[in-house]
């Protein structure tokens, strides 16, 4: 079954003017979900995935050294609300709420 998640990480917002090569984590997330969103002006990603979050969580902590970097995996439910563009609620909508 396919379920909702936000996966949310400080070390993008931190370390995006130091240029980091975040290459193994991004790639994580694109190998655990079958549709990701990056969300604009942050550092949240939107997920679709059949994994739990535990093992969306073992995955992306592998990609980096967790003693200096902090994120968050969090399972999504349709009972959403908060202030987006009407583009980004359909992305989410659309995409990672759908039982698809």
């Amino acid at each position: 079954e396919m379920s909702a998640s936000l996966v949310g990480s400080e070390m993008c917002i931190r370390d995006s003017k130091n240029s980091k090569d975040f290459g193994d984590f991004l790639e994580v997330i694109e190998n655990c979900s079958s549709f990701s969103w990056h969300f604009p002006r942050s550092s949240v990603w939107f997920i679709k995935s059949s994994l739990s979050t535990e093992d969306i969580t073992d995955r992306i902590a592998d990609s980096f050294n967790t003693d200096d970097e902090s994120f968050i995996v969090v399972e999504i439910k349709n009972n959403i609300q908060g202030w987006l563009t009407d583009d980004e609620w359909d992305i989410i909508n659309n995409n990672i709420l759908t039982g698809k």
